[in-house]
């Protein structure tokens, strides 16, 4: 899947820009890597999370990507993992006129190593919206702690893994798309009341090492939190993250059970698996 992966990168990436940069009034994402997304929004162009493959994977083609994307309006990060937060990118970007969206936790690892200035950047702050370019956004803590099942106090310092890391909730013309993050707890209480969701991007995860077991255990609660958030419709990724060893890789098997479960809960909820460098219409 690696060797595939770095020889078909170049061609999706290459479509995946042009399509990008095409006037349009849809409002499309595109899937960078595995959790990592473009959009184009109207006349906006922005990143949640940008990434490219060459900073997973060395072998990978190094992709021009400062003349790609420096027409990007903002840029949303949510957290310090290295399959999310790609520093060689922000450095090749700072030059451009775009406005970054930084989480408190992770603000000085990115300026002290990227060289990004601090006026380019806004704090967001947990269940206060805030309007960038045109678009609502709503930041929240997102749940990338695992807890003890027997846990009753759910602190970050008493957390069995995880570290800090912000969600979104994005409004474009009153249509609603929830980013919760890497969940690690499937425990819906702990996510604000967001009210009914039109799309959620639900980052696959089904347990700590269980990814070549045949039958996950958390399948159920996957689908079941998920759903808790009242979506029309469920875009699956996260899976061939594929600087991950293969007992924590997911792939399109896990899709299809997670698929399977949620057509059994709710028959009538949209679930699809994004495939990297496609185009995603999210509303004609």
């Amino acid at each position: 899947m690696r060797e595939k992966s770095m020889k078909t990168y170049p061609q999706l990436w290459e479509r995946m820009i042009s399509e990008w940069r095409q006037p349009g009034e849809q409002n499309c994402a595109w899937l960078m890597y595995s959790a990592n997304y473009l959009f184009r929004t109207g006349n906006k162009r922005w990143a949640l999370d940008p990434y490219t493959l060459h900073s997973r994977l060395p072998g990978a083609a190094d992709m021009f990507i400062e003349q790609d994307l420096k027409d990007l309006d903002f840029v949303l990060l949510t957290h310090r993992h290295a399959d999310h937060l790609d520093l060689d990118l922000i450095r090749r970007l700072v030059q451009y006129p775009i406005q970054w969206v930084i989480p408190k936790a992770l603000l000085p690892h990115v300026l002290e190593n990227t060289g990004l200035s601090a006026k380019k950047v806004i704090i967001p702050r947990a269940n206060k919206s805030f309007e960038i370019r045109g678009i609502e956004v709503l930041p929240f803590d997102s749940i990338h702690w695992e807890w003890e099942p027997w846990t009753t106090s759910r602190s970050a310092s008493n957390a069995a893994k995880g570290l800090p890391e912000t969600g979104y909730q994005v409004t474009v013309n009153g249509k609603k798309w929830l980013f919760p993050g890497d969940i690690r707890t499937y425990d819906s209480s702990l996510m604000p009341s967001l009210g009914l969701t039109d799309v959620i991007f639900a980052h696959l995860w089904l347990g700590r090492n269980q990814a070549l077991k045949d039958n996950p255990v958390t399948v159920n609660k996957f689908c079941r939190f998920y759903l808790h958030l009242k979506p029309g419709r469920v875009i699956v990724t996260h899976l061939y993250e594929l600087g991950r060893a293969a007992k924590s890789l997911w792939n399109e098997d896990h899709f299809r059970s997670v698929q399977r479960q949620f057509k059994n809960l709710s028959p009538n909820t949209q679930v699809e698996m994004a495939v990297l460098g496609n185009r995603i219409l999210l509303t004609e």
